[in-house]
C-alpha cells in the first residue's frame, strides 16, 4: 500500500523522527500557543476594571 521509494525519500531527507512523537510535540505547540494567548488577553482584563473587596469598608 505504500510505496517503497516514499519510505526512503523520507528518511533520507532529514532526522527520522517517531510519528507519534511529531503529532505530540505540534499538540503540545499548539496547547503552549493557545495557553500562552490566553493568558495574555485574560491576565490584562482585571487590571482594567476596578477592585471591589467584599468586606465593607465604614468611611
Amino acid at each position: 500500500m505504500i510505496p517503497s521509494n516514499f519510505q526512503r525519500g523520507a528518511r533520507s531527507g532529514r532526522r527520522n523522527l517517531p510519528l507519534p512523537l511529531v503529532i505530540a510535540g505540534g499538540i503540545g505547540a499548539l496547547i503552549l500557543v493557545v495557553f500562552a494567548w490566553v493568558a495574555l488577553t485574560m491576565g490584562r482584563a482585571p487590571e482594567a476594571e476596578p477592585v471591589t473587596a467584599d468586606v465593607p469598608v465604614r468611611l
